[in-house]
């Protein structure tokens, strides 16, 4: 753990011997998670290409990430993990190598320019962002969900970073038509959560890509027998034989981060104790995920301290406001703790921030329910509804804040809100006493003097 890395100062009910850094370094990391999986992406589709182009003389990449190693590694049968981990810091240099190259390609860079320029950052050599140094120079990405080489979209990765001494389950965000189809699946429907006695209404599309073995199946799994969660389980949970005192995180952008919550939820409540508590995710621009008996269920999880979950968005980003409810008017709900990312303004020179949660006074619920809404979060300008959702516009805005949220933990939130939680239940519990108990004795005395007389 590095010496930026604190120890949280107050007790928790998360603590269990786990050094967990400030909410700064924990945002910053698994954002640059959520970067590095659309670069791999990008970067193997290129690969890829590059081979057909070195048939004909002319290939556009040089460097060992070239080869068939790279496209179709090598799994060990028995681990289900690479043989050889592919590693980050080697990643960002032979993608910084070869810039001059990959801007020649319009058509690629139009469509990965941004992912690779934000790659570029990340090798420390060059002068990348001070917190990415020892986080990146120590993860490795351990298997990926296309490593068959069939040339399929990254849908997950699985890193292991023994710097932090976690172990991460990245999911990429939408990117291919498919993953638009999922999306578009916004009907509640009621289903049953392994591990969980409540039913809770979910986001069709994101409950099927994650536990649907149908869907598994198409979307070209080597597990057509397992649904996608149970596929990255059975990688996770060696992991952690292997490594008992590392921490599971779960992470991703857009689409990645609807199911990382939802995986990260499921995660927590594996009855394997192979799956260390608690499960933290850090989600990036996350949509709504489930209605209220999901919130009230993933709740209940995090007062038993086996889930912490931070929901990072940006104020004018229109994307994690979708959808309110779906096509029958089941509402949704968002869980989790909310740092919100605002942008300058005339009135100020820099970003700033605040943090929501998802319960509170009635007045708490309604000023919630104005800053997390279509209306005001909206760009209202097409060009900047893509760029208030990118990585890089949330990289610059929680960079500019890191002076100020290095100072802020995690798990001192949650305290702070369970607290002031149970404050708001206990004057529920007497305002109602006195709103209805009072006059009905009242009424109830006068009536048997009535009776009485």
């Amino acid at each position: 753990m590095s010496e930026t890395d604190k120890l949280v100062p107050k007790k928790s009910r998360f603590d269990d011997g786990y050094e967990y850094p400030d909410l700064y370094y924990e945002a910053d990391h698994m954002l640059e998670a959520a970067e590095v999986i659309y670069t791999l992406a990008a970067m193997r589709d290129l690969a890829w290409k590059n081979l057909e182009l070195e048939k004909a003389g002319k290939p556009i990449l040089a460097g060992d990430l070239t080869d068939e190693e790279f496209l179709v590694p090598e799994v060990d049968p028995k681990t289900g993990y690479f043989v050889n981990p592919i590693d980050i810091p080697e990643l960002a240099q032979f993608t910084n190598d070869n810039i001059k190259n990959l801007k020649q390609d319009t058509e690629f860079w139009a469509s990965y320019g941004g992912t690779i320029e934000l790659l570029k950052d990340l090798v420390p050599e060059k002068g990348g962002r001070s917190s990415s140094d020892l986080s990146l120079r120590s993860r490795s990405i351990m298997y990926i969900d296309d490593a068959y080489g069939d040339e399929a979209e990254i849908l997950y990765a699985i890193s292991l970073d023994d710097n932090c001494k976690r172990v991460i389950v990245n999911f990429r965000g939408t990117t291919t038509v498919q993953d638009l189809k999922v999306d578009a699946q916004i009907t509640l429907v009621e289903f049953k959560l392994p591990n969980v006695e409540k039913k809770v209404k979910l986001h069709r599309g994101f409950y099927d890509y994650l536990f649907d073995k149908e869907f598994s199946a198409e979307d070209k799994s080597q597990h057509e027998d397992l649904n996608k969660y149970e596929e990255i389980m059975t990688k996770v949970k060696p992991l952690f034989k292997q490594y008992p005192s590392y921490k599971l995180y779960v992470t991703g952008h857009s689409l990645g981060a609807s199911l990382s919550s939802l995986f990260a939820f499921v995660a927590s409540q594996d009855p394997d104790s192979a799956i260390p508590k608690p499960v933290t995710c850090v989600s990036v621009a996350s949509t709504y995920v489930g209605n209220q008996a999901w919130r009230e269920v993933f709740q209940s999880a995090e007062e038993a301290g086996e889930i912490r979950y931070l929901r990072v968005s940006n104020r004018t980003d229109v994307i994690p406001h979708g959808p309110p409810f779906d096509l029958i008017g089941n509402l949704y709900k968002h869980v989790g703790v909310n740092l919100l990312l605002s942008q300058e303004t005339i009135f100020k020179s820099k970003p700033s921030y605040s943090f929501h949660f998802p319960t509170g006074s009635v007045l708490t619920e309604w000023y919630t329910a104005f800053c997390n809404n279509f209306v005001t979060n909206c760009a209202w300008i097409p060009s900047k509804i893509l760029v208030m959702h990118g990585c890089p516009e949330y990289d610059r805005r929680l960079d500019s804040l890191k002076s100020t949220l290095k100072g802020v933990y995690l798990n001192d939130l949650y305290e702070d809100y369970f607290i002031a939680k149970k404050e708001a239940e206990a004057k529920w519990v007497w305002n109602t006493f006195l709103k209805y108990a009072i006059p009905g004795a009242v009424l109830a005395g006068a009536i048997y003097m009535l009776d009485v007389l």
